[in-house]
């Protein structure tokens, strides 16, 4: 899907009350996708890095209020 793919899946997010996305990068073999991998990413920072490279493999799960502890609620506020 690439960058419209998870374009769209940021957008879908932001309609449906989501507050953060889970980073897929686990096919990637590069530094950059390997630590992104796992992180919990606010919105606006998954649509501003919806792919690290030309031939990136990233996708998105979305991730909603009731989902996150108190402490990671905060921590998505924070950034």
């Amino acid at each position: 899907l690439g960058f419209a793919g998870n374009r769209g899946t940021i957008a879908a997010g932001s309609d449906t009350g989501a507050v953060a996305a889970r980073v897929s990068d686990g096919t990637e073999s590069d530094p950059e996708c390997q630590d992104a991998d796992g992180q919990l990413w606010t919105l606006e920072e998954a649509d501003i890095n919806a792919l690290e490279h030309p031939n990136c493999g990233r996708s998105f799960e979305l991730v909603y209020p009731e989902e996150l502890s108190d402490a990671e609620l905060a921590d998505i506020g924070d950034k």
